[in-house]
């Protein structure tokens, strides 16, 4: 997913966007909160160059999972992120890890709440985040949709854990967007 970072503090200012790409370990930002940037948003030019394909060949019913940014997010993908009129050509679903700590456990908060707010100013293609769960990913495809859940655990610090539905979502058949449900 083309994910912008945006430099925040509890005082829920923006600050200087980074791509993801320039902030490989985790490091402080103003203090205040600590981000695991282990998520590697390399090769942009050969991203934008495929999703330009996509776009040309009008091709539908295009879906990324992908995860190991120990957070979850769902979106649309976009040849110009950069660009509000370029079109959503696929989907994109994040999983967070399963099975290590997060951000939550690394700042001893839920930040999501936070994330929600300050997330659409610098990324308006995402349309759901989650800073504190540690999913897996359920997809249930059909001729008229996609349903993709993230199932949750209620701990990490555990080998054996209990697990809920934590988020629903649908992908109606021949669309580039994502339903929350």
């Amino acid at each position: 997913m083309m994910m912008r970072l945006a430099v925040i503090n509890q005082h829920e200012s923006l600050g200087e966007r980074l791509p993801l790409s320039i902030l490989r370990q985790p490091r402080a930002i103003e203090q205040d909160v600590y981000v695991n940037l282990d998520g590697w948003d390399g090769y942009p030019n050969e991203r934008s160059q495929l999703l330009q394909f996509i776009a040309d060949q009008e091709l539908r019913n295009v879906v990324i999972c992908t995860g190991d940014v120990h957070n979850c997010y769902a979106g649309v993908l976009k040849p110009d992120f950069e660009d509000s009129a370029s079109p959503a050509v696929g989907v994109e679903f994040v999983g967070a890890s399963v099975s290590s700590f997060g951000i939550a456990e690394m700042t001893g908060q839920d930040l999501t709440e936070l994330g929600r707010r300050a997330v659409p100013h610098v990324n308006p293609h995402i349309a759901y985040l989650d800073l504190k769960h540690h999913v897996y990913t359920k997809i249930i495809v059909t001729p008229v949709q996609m349903e993709v859940r993230y199932i949750a655990v209620k701990t990490v610090a555990q080998s054996i854990s209990n697990a809920f539905l934590l988020q629903r979502f649908v992908v109606p058949a021949g669309t580039s967007r994502v339903v929350l449900k």
